[in-house]
């Protein structure tokens, strides 16, 4: 019996049964592609080829180079032996060139004023007999108190004693602010025997004395110079003259006399007027 009453039928349109149609071949091959492994993860990231790639900074590099920087900075003046410096020891033997150390060694303590520091530096840093130079002046505080002043000691002890070395040296020589004139006096005279080699008494005198006035602040050796004098012990006394007039002079403007209290002098000139 036929199924479709009153129309062709195609073959297109009659699938035998348990035939499978195009709808489910699709439906299908959608479902293999569903299954297909999907990558997990995040997908890599692709270099830009215009662009270079970043550096990583090592952190220890950074940590080495801030405590070598760091290292390079003394230490406060209670420090005994500042071991952050980084300089040889100088002990004084006749190879060392001591000019030479002592450039090294200010280079290093730049921007540092506190004296008692870079005196206990100088120490540390210095054996042998430039150690024991330094301490047969403990009992000299003038010259122990002062850096500049045991650099000078060292060079008058460990440099070549030439007279060419020691008029260079007096050429520079001033007196210290703090200084004592007698003692200002024997350090010049230590220094002109140095620099002339001669038996000259009068010679020697004569260099002494102008030094020892170069040496002094402007206006005290200008006012000393004034008054011609032919030999060291004149220009000292009138250099001693000059300065206990100006210390008499700041003693009377510092204390003024106390004026008279106006009721007491009132009365003062009324025990005068009845006198007379």
């Amino acid at each position: 019996m036929n199924r479709f009453v009153g129309g062709a039928v195609s073959l297109a349109d009659y699938t035998p049964c348990g035939a499978e149609t195009r709808e489910d071949q699709t439906q299908r091959a959608a479902k293999r592609t569903s299954k297909c492994a999907k990558p997990r993860g995040r997908l890599p990231k692709i270099a830009r080829l215009d662009k270079e790639p970043e550096k990583q900074e090592d952190p220890s590099a950074t940590q080495d180079m801030s405590i070598s920087h760091h290292s390079k900075i003394p230490q406060p003046s209670h420090v005994k032996a500042p071991l952050s410096i980084s300089i040889r020891v100088f002990n004084g033997s006749p190879g060392e060139y001591l000019e030479q150390w002592i450039a090294e060694f200010k280079i290093l303590i730049y921007g540092f004023a506190d004296e008692q520091f870079k005196i206990e530096a100088l120490k540390a840093y210095t054996s042998g007999r430039a150690r024991e130079l330094q301490n047969s002046f403990n009992s000299d505080l003038f010259v122990s108190n002062s850096f500049e002043k045991l650099l000078d000691e060292l060079r008058k002890t460990l440099l070549p004693q030439t007279p060419t070395h020691y008029l260079k040296i007096l050429a520079n020589t001033r007196r210290s602010p703090n200084e004592p004139l007698d003692h200002f006096t024997i350090r010049v005279g230590e220094l002109v025997h140095k620099a002339f080699p001669t038996n000259d008494s009068n010679i020697l005198d004569r260099m002494k004395m102008e030094y020892f006035i170069n040496g002094l602040i402007a206006d005290l050796g200008s006012l000393v110079r004034n008054h011609t004098p032919t030999n060291l012990n004149k220009a000292l006394k009138y250099a001693n003259q000059y300065e206990g007039e100006k210390m008499a002079r700041r003693k009377d403007f510092k204390e003024p006399k106390e004026a008279k209290p106006k009721a007491l002098a009132a009365g003062s000139d009324a025990l005068s007027a009845e006198g007379q």
